[in-house]
């Protein structure tokens, strides 16, 4: 007895195939639609994953935010009655001295000035900081520098410019370059580098669009807004020592706000982390749906394709029991079936991937959403296919082998 010869069983299934081109492709829309969305999922969610990575490092995986909240007037008078006057000095001194975790402090204001340009005048957002600012939120500059700490100590008026700010400037816009802030004169030292579209949602975590701000130093802002007085931050930003818990520094902070604070509720603590978090979740549960859908389209083209291949054998029972009395065995009459039922579902598994690699590339595109195309994803992908039709194909393929010869040559 001869063994079977994949590359004979695979011309003959195409030959079978080819005679049945309607049925066939038919067959396989199944397999193509859950492939396509097995493709999209996979894609979508690595390039999410990606995403989610790039944007924890951008923020600082061991950052929290402390940010003032707006208030309703009984909301003020209830701070005022507890004696609590915002974010201050004070609690960034009990932040370093109380919190062993904690790596540094960068203190916020956050300035209503207006800004002259050269054809208009324009509201940007100002922020007084300190230079841990731009380290914590990984600001780089594509020209000079950033806030020096001799800028903060000796009130110097220079400013640092984000990149859309400084086209708006047009010449003043440049390094040397002069920025008139309310009624005072500062020189830009430094312009930032431009925040790609993935940088500016980080940024909407942050509450910040660094490519439309200007950064002056600390203290200096006193002179912008024209206070002798106290002007509470902004906010604060915590930086936690490497290798501590995020989570248990910000449950330490909040109880050390909320004694100092005498339990007004003029802040809020931010994590990060615990967004990003969030809408790692959401993504997952956003591919759970789409694999349900991978599932049951594959579910559904593998019952197409045990329907057609049962359709097959009994339409060639005849041609089953010619090929048993010319000498095939139970094995080739199996691998026949077995080579096309795989040769549909593979055939519906790459016109899938091509499918698939296009939904999901016109999904980044026109949705703002990444989407990574690995090469083992597309291996699954095929990999998921074959096996589809491996079992999809099976019972027929046992059917048809089983059929007594003389019985099969006996139907018309």
């Amino acid at each position: 007895m001869s063994k079977p010869d994949p590359k004979r069983w695979i011309r003959a299934a195409v030959v079978s195939l080819l005679e049945h081109k309607l049925r066939s492709v038919l067959s396989m829309l199944g397999v193509i639609f859950g492939i396509v969305s097995f493709v999209a999922m996979l894609s979508i969610g690595e390039g999410a994953k990606q995403k989610t990575l790039q944007q924890i490092e951008r923020l600082g995986v061991r950052n929290l935010i402390v940010r003032a909240v707006e208030q309703t007037e009984s909301q003020e008078l209830y701070a005022r009655e507890r004696l609590s006057d915002g974010l201050n000095e004070r609690d960034v001194s009990r932040i370093r001295k109380t919190l062993p975790s904690v790596e540094f402090t960068a203190p916020v204001r956050e300035l209503k000035a207006s800004v002259l340009s050269v054809s208009e005048e324009f509201f940007p957002v100002v922020l007084a900081v300190t230079p841990e600012y731009g380290e914590v939120n990984n600001l780089l500059t594509e020209q000079g520098r950033f806030i020096a700490d001799l800028d903060v100590s000796r009130r110097h008026f220079v400013c640092v410019l984000g990149s859309d700010i400084a086209s708006a400037l047009g010449g003043n816009g440049r390094i040397g370059g002069s920025v008139r802030i309310e009624e005072e004169i500062f020189r830009v030292v430094g312009i930032l580098r431009p925040r790609s579209s993935g940088d500016r949602e980080t940024a909407a975590v942050a509450a910040r669009d660094f490519n439309r701000v200007i950064f002056i130093p600390l203290e200096t802002d006193s002179f912008v807004v024209h206070s002798s007085g106290y002007e509470p931050y902004s906010e604060i930003i915590v930086r936690v020592d490497e290798g501590a818990s995020v989570f248990s520094a910000a449950a330490s902070l909040e109880t050390l706000l909320d004694r100092a604070h005498r339990g007004a509720q003029d802040y809020q603590i931010v994590i990060p982390q615990e967004l990003l978090n969030n809408r790692r979740q959401a993504q997952a549960n956003f591919n759970l749906f789409l694999a349900a859908i991978a599932v049951i389209s594959l579910i559904v083209g593998g019952i197409g394709i045990m329907n057609i291949m049962l359709a097959n054998v009994s339409e060639r029972t005849r041609e089953i029991g010619i090929r048993r009395a010319l000498g095939a065995n139970r094995e080739h009459i199996r691998w026949q079936f077995l080579s096309e039922s795989i040769l549909i579902a593979a055939g519906g598994g790459v016109i899938g991937l091509v499918l698939g690699a296009v939904v999901s590339l016109v999904t980044a595109f026109f949705g703002n959403w990444p989407a990574v195309i690995r090469f083992w994803i597309l291996l699954l992908s095929l990999g998921m296919a074959v096996a589809v039709g491996l079992i999809s194909g099976l019972y027929p393929a046992l059917k048809a082998s089983r059929m007594n010869p003389i019985e099969a040559l006996r139907r018309e």
